[in-house]
């Protein structure tokens, strides 16, 4: 498979849709996933590199000082440790993949009227404010609450993609020959679609960084995302290989395991006010966790070594596989 899929990205040579079952498949994509990790961490340390290269160290010095203890006084405890969990998988594993899926991944599959209107419904969903459209005291009560901010949050994305999508239904049904002429130029041009979602899926990652909390450093952008540019492709392969429902899984996977399970252990260390980026076993910082913090602060360097574990075992199944097919019929 990963011969397979560098020639995807490489050449872009388009794969078949696999004919496995769904056990294979979930394996295949875990396999690709842990394959892809080490990718990952490369384009997050150059990202971080470029940050401490262009960030002013006054700002810097200032968001460190700042930001630690303003959370602290949140995070130390553990009700809001909890809440920023139930976030965390909620937007991680559930929100964004199938979400952000339908958006870049669905017309690779299924070009058309109705997925260049849930291109639109992600827009809207994402970045446009809508809060003028409801009375001041109910913005106030959901963002008050972290279960009337997910209802309304669910509610509101099924409304905004459900309509347009079922706007687009309409138009591809009222201009048949548009919606033809669509789908014919997007798979003519397949490789160029997977390269631009690719890249868009991207770039809209872009706002997680501190140097673009500004546009001074637009050029920079490439390099800033280059982990999500590396995800992009894993799941256009995924979408084009395996069908557009294990993009969402391997997309949930690649979040579960390098979003929210960080998040999670990260989270329960914090709970002892132990900071991380100088964070020794020593007796004395073990002495100093009880209960959940000690389940984070032995957990996080497991769960590192169960991650290096998993990626030498990926490679080694991708290095014996190399020249073997990847399908098994299913029965």
């Amino acid at each position: 498979m990963l011969k397979e899929f560098l020639n995807f990205v490489f050449k872009m040579q388009i794969p078949k849709v696999a004919n496995l079952t769904w056990g294979r498949k979930f394996f295949l994509v875990l396999i690709l996933f842990f394959l892809f990790v080490p990718f990952t961490f490369l384009g997050s340390f150059i990202a971080q590199t470029v940050e401490s290269f262009v960030v002013n160290k006054d700002s810097v010095f200032q968001v460190a000082q700042e930001t630690p203890e303003s959370q602290q006084q949140v995070s130390n405890t553990s009700g809001k440790i909890i809440e920023g969990i139930v976030l965390a998988f909620i937007q991680g594993i559930i929100f964004a993949p199938i979400l952000e899926e339908l958006a870049f991944r669905r017309g690779l599959v299924k070009p058309n009227l109705a997925w260049a209107f849930l291109v639109l419904g992600f827009v809207i969903n994402t970045y446009a404010n809508l809060s003028f459209l409801f009375p001041s005291e109910f913005v106030q009560l959901v963002s008050s609450n972290l279960v009337y901010e997910i209802i309304f949050a669910v509610v509101k994305a099924i409304i905004i993609y459900g309509g347009l999508y079922l706007l687009g239904l309409k138009l591809s049904e009222l201009l048949p020959e548009f919606n033809s002429k669509i789908e014919s130029l997007a798979k003519r041009n397949l490789s160029w679609l997977i390269v631009l979602t690719s890249l868009a899926f991207a770039l809209v990652h872009v706002g997680n960084n501190v140097v673009f909390k500004s546009f001074d450093y637009i050029y920079l952008a490439p390099l800033l995302v280059l982990p999500q540019l590396f995800s992009g492709f894993e799941l256009a392969y995924v979408a084009i290989r395996f069908g557009f429902v294990w993009a969402i899984v391997s997309h949930a996977v690649n979040n579960f395991f390098l979003y929210f399970m960080f998040t999670v252990l990260s989270g329960l260390t914090s709970l002892s006010g132990i900071n991380l980026d100088n964070l020794e076993f020593t007796e004395e910082t073990l002495s100093q966790a009880s209960g959940l913090e000690l389940l984070g602060l032995i957990g996080l360097p497991i769960y590192i070594i169960f991650l290096g574990v998993a990626i030498i075992g990926a490679y080694v199944w991708a290095i014996v596989t190399w020249n073997k097919p990847v399908e098994r019929p299913a029965s």
